[in-house]
């Protein structure tokens, strides 16, 4: 079996696992004689549950570092991203994102990107999950993401990244509301 690239399990700057309370975090979702299966399936399942997707429950403050998406308990799908990239890293189970292009809801004419995770764990390999929510269970090694991106103009990217893309951060770090950030969303990268 091929072997994982160490990228996959560094902390960054928006993958801050080192972070005192993504530590306290991962202590809190530890059990003994946990599988990394098992402790994975319990880090998704924190950050699909209990962080709040911002732009569904109305939730004006943009939140990127892993960090701040877990003390404010809030995020967008990429720093929900973060988040589980972050509690799984921090546990050696390596983890990386991945994009989505999406069809706009309300006009069928815009696009933009949306994010998830992909999950590397040695009995099953690489499987794509989206932390954002909505009925996504942990079932590996099924890929389970919200959107089918089947629309013509939609993709699926199928490459792992170790690090959120630079345009997207960009945006993010200059937008100062969520409807700011939904205003100029990245469409393709």
């Amino acid at each position: 079996m091929k072997k994982v690239n160490a990228k996959f399990l560094k902390s960054s700057e928006f993958i801050n696992f080192d972070s005192q309370n993504i530590i306290d975090k991962c202590n809190e979702l530890k059990v003994e004689n946990q599988s990394k299966e098992e402790y994975a399936k319990l880090a998704f399942e924190f950050v699909r549950d209990e962080i709040k997707h911002s732009a569904d429950h109305s939730i004006e403050e943009i939140t990127i570092k892993a960090s701040d998406v877990l003390e404010k308990k809030t995020g967008l799908c990429f720093a929900k991203t973060h988040l589980l990239a972050a509690l799984l890293r921090a546990n050696n189970v390596p983890c990386g994102i991945c994009y989505q292009r999406l069809q706009s809801a309300t006009d069928t004419e815009k696009f933009h990107l949306h994010g998830f995770n992909a999950i590397y764990l040695k009995k099953h390999g690489w499987f794509k999950i989206d932390p954002k929510g909505e009925k996504v269970e942990f079932n590996p090694p099924a890929d389970t993401l919200i959107y089918d991106a089947s629309s013509e103009g939609e993709y699926t990217d199928e490459y792992v990244y170790d690090k959120p893309h630079d345009y997207v951060t960009e945006v993010m770090l200059n937008s100062k509301t969520v409807a700011e950030f939904l205003e100029n969303i990245p469409d393709d990268y």
